[in-house]
C-alpha cells in the first residue's frame, strides 16, 4: 500500500514538473512575441548557432541527468522492495518424527 502511495507521488510530482516547465517555455514564448519576434525562429536562429562542441556537451550533461535519474529510480525500487519485503511464514508447522 504504501508503494502505491509512493508511486502516486512520484507521478503526481512529474505531471506538476511537467505543467511547471510547460509554463516556463509558455512564458519564453510570450515574451518573444512581446518582443516581436517569432520565437520558433528564435529557437531555430540559436540553434544554427549551437557549434559540435556545444551539442556533444548538451548530450552529454542529458545523458549524464538520465543515468543519474535512473540510478536514483532504481534505488527507490531496491529501498521499496525491501521495506515491502513479506514477513517470514510465521511459526513452522513441527514434522512428524519417525
Amino acid at each position: 500500500m504504501s508503494q502505491d502511495t509512493n508511486a502516486a507521488n512520484i507521478v503526481a510530482q512529474a505531471e506538476q514538473l511537467v505543467v511547471e516547465v510547460q509554463g516556463q517555455l509558455d512564458a519564453a514564448a510570450d515574451f518573444y512575441r512581446e518582443q516581436g519576434l517569432n520565437p520558433d525562429k528564435v529557437l531555430s536562429t540559436l540553434e544554427a548557432q549551437l557549434t559540435a562542441k556545444d551539442k556533444e556537451d548538451l548530450d552529454r550533461i542529458i545523458r549524464q541527468d538520465m543515468a543519474e535519474i535512473e540510478a536514483a529510480v532504481d534505488d527507490a525500487k531496491a529501498r521499496a522492495s525491501f521495506a515491502a519485503a513479506p514477513a517470514s511464514g510465521g511459526v513452522k508447522k513441527p514434522r512428524a518424527m519417525v
